[in-house]
């Protein structure tokens, strides 16, 4: 019995002509829709047959798109960036597709429709990630995506060595190596928030400051940032310990600045929430940060809030040492993580314990974070006798 090949999904839906009715009559649709209306209101009449040649060409067929050496992958991407698209607009996107789907009789498989969904539901996810920014993640040689049945690894990319599968981490790194998929951004009208779950530590500043705004444990969206007033909703994201809330205004007002006096507050238990000018050493952005000194975080240097998990125990109120007065209080604050030891703080700094009091006034200063220090918050040399591993400088 003969073997016959699998067609491609752009084969299976009915090639171009179908792929572009498609587009074609959901782009007429779209200035009704009172969600998607704003975002298209500059299109050209003709964009709905370049959006459909960039998918067609994703879902197997010829290279329309790509193929007159002036599109590509990245290309498409830049039409997204600064855009500030919205999870909301994003959803209604794809049920508007689905919609018009049904209205022309496309295929409705089960097989064919998953697989539809899958690339939807990447494909607006990263949009949402680049409009973010405005600086484009891909160069312009980086391949077009390629979609098919439903492979357990995403989709496929040519390389030198042949066809290579995307896993979902390389996906961040080939399409959005600056931006955290962890990353959620909501805009309103004066302000776009960015939440960061992979920096989070559940210190429940946001949802017990702003209660109308963060309605956590809420399935689909839960952050509002237009409940409460912009200046109210400022002041609960800079009270965020570990920087996973931010901001950015588009109202004409001040964004985030760095602090007048640099900190490091070691918290009961748990991780430092350190607040300064951040140098680039520790590679991240804002002024807020908290990070593991417990040693058992999977995402060093960051707290994960695996201290919990660990039964972690380290008083957030040490004995005060040296607090003699500093002659400079802000400025640039380094702080690096060292291979297999240390946090080497360089800059002015005030140490705290919990309660704010002062425990050290330094310019320099090794603080541990393996967790086995005897002398806490500051490096004693355990972690070289405990076996202590991260990467770091």
């Amino acid at each position: 019995m003969s073997q016959q090949a699998v067609p491609t999904l752009y084969e299976w839906v009915g090639g171009i002509d179908r792929i572009e009715a498609l587009f074609m009559t959901f782009y007429q649709r779209v200035p009704d829709d009172p969600i998607l209306a704003p975002v298209f209101a500059e299109m050209s009449p003709q964009h709905f047959r370049t959006v459909a040649q960039f998918v067609g060409e994703v879902l197997g067929g010829p290279k329309l798109y790509s193929g007159d050496g002036t599109h590509s992958h990245s290309t498409m991407i830049a039409k997204h960036l600064s855009r500030h698209l919205t999870n909301r607009q994003r959803m209604r996107w794809i049920e508007l597709l689905l919609e018009t789907a049904d209205q022309l009789n496309l295929p409705d498989d089960p097989e064919f429709r998953s697989a539809l969904v899958g690339y939807l539901e990447w494909g607006s996810r990263l949009a949402i990630i680049n409009s973010a920014s405005d600086v484009n993640p891909i160069e312009k040689s980086t391949p077009m995506p390629h979609w098919g049945w439903g492979e357990p690894k995403g989709p496929y990319i040519e390389t030198n060595q042949g066809v290579a599968a995307i896993d979902s981490f390389d996906i961040g790194s080939v399409v959005s190596s600056s931006i955290s998929s962890t990353v959620e951004i909501v805009r309103s009208t004066n302000l776009t928030i960015r939440f960061d779950s992979s920096r989070c530590i559940h210190s429940r500043s946001c949802v017990l400051g702003a209660p109308d705004v963060f309605k956590a444990n809420t399935p689909g969206e839960w952050i509002y940032p237009d409940a409460i007033s912009p200046e109210k909703l400022i002041a609960v994201a800079q009270n965020c310990p570990s920087g996973a809330i931010r901001y950015e205004r588009h109202d004409g007002g001040p964004d985030e600045a760095a602090p007048e006096v640099n900190t490091i507050h070691i918290r009961e238990n748990g991780p430092y929430a350190i607040h300064g000018e951040l140098a680039a050493a520790l590679k991240t952005e804002g002024y807020r940060v908290t990070l593991c000194r417990c040693g058992q975080s999977r995402n060093k240097p960051w707290c994960d809030g695996s201290h919990v998990s660990a039964n972690f125990v380290a008083s957030g109120e040490p004995k005060s040492g040296s607090i003699d007065p500093l002659d400079v209080r802000d400025g640039e604050l380094a702080v690096t993580p060292l291979h297999n030891g240390p946090l080497r703080i360089t800059g002015s700094v005030e140490i705290c314990s919990g309660t704010g009091r002062p425990v050290a006034r330094t310019k320099e200063a090794y603080l541990c974070r393996c967790g086995n220090s005897k002398n806490k918050p500051f490096c004693d040399g355990s972690h070289s006798k405990s076996g202590f591993t991260a990467e770091g400088d």
